[in-house]
C-alpha cells in the first residue's frame, strides 16, 4: 500500500524530530541541574550560557535561529517566508536534516512537488534512510498505476 508507506515515512520523520527535541530538552535540563546543584538560581538573561549538546552544536546558532523563525512563519501560514528561512538554516547547517524537513513542509504547502521531492531526498541522505524513502511524486505515480483500471 503506497499511501501507508508514505504515511509511515512521514510519521517516522516527525517522530525522529520530536525525539531529538525531547533529548535536547532533557540534556539541557540535566546539565543545568547538575552544574547549578547547591547554588542559588541565577536570573535568566544575557549572562546565561547555552548548554553544549551534540544536537544543538550540530545546528549552530545561526541555523537554529533561522529554523526557529521559519517554524514561527510556517505556523502563521507565511509559507514563502518560512521557506526562505528554512533555506537559510540549510545553508548554515548543510549536514542537518532538520532544515530540509522544513523545506519539505513549506514546499508541500506551496504546491511545489519538485522542491518537496528534492527536500525529501536530502532528508534521506542526512538521516540514512535514502534507500528506503519514496518521493511524493514516486508515491503518487505508483498509487495511480496500481489504482488505474486496465
Amino acid at each position: 500500500m503506497p499511501v501507508s508507506l508514505r504515511s509511515r515515512n512521514v510519521a517516522l520523520l516527525v517522530a525522529a524530530v520530536a525525539i531529538v527535541a525531547a533529548i535536547a530538552l532533557v540534556v539541557t535540563r540535566w546539565a543545568g541541574n547538575r552544574s547549578g546543584a547547591g547554588q542559588p538560581a541565577a536570573a535568566a538573561g544575557p549572562s546565561v550560557q547555552p548548554v553544549n549538546s551534540p544536537v544543538r552544536d550540530a545546528l549552530g546558532a545561526t541555523a537554529r535561529t533561522a529554523l526557529d523563525k521559519g517554524n514561527v512563519e510556517f505556523r502563521a501560514g507565511r509559507f514563502e517566508a518560512s521557506l526562505a528561512l528554512y533555506r537559510e538554516a540549510a545553508a548554515a547547517a548543510p549536514q542537518s536534516a532538520a532544515p530540509y524537513f522544513g523545506i519539505y513542509m513549506a514546499a508541500r504547502k506551496l504546491g511545489n512537488a519538485a522542491l518537496a521531492d528534492s527536500a525529501q531526498q536530502e532528508i534521506g541522505k542526512r538521516s540514512g534512510t535514502a534507500s528506503r524513502m519514496f518521493s511524493d511524486s514516486a508515491m503518487k505515480a505508483a498509487h495511480e498505476t496500481r489504482t488505474s483500471p486496465h
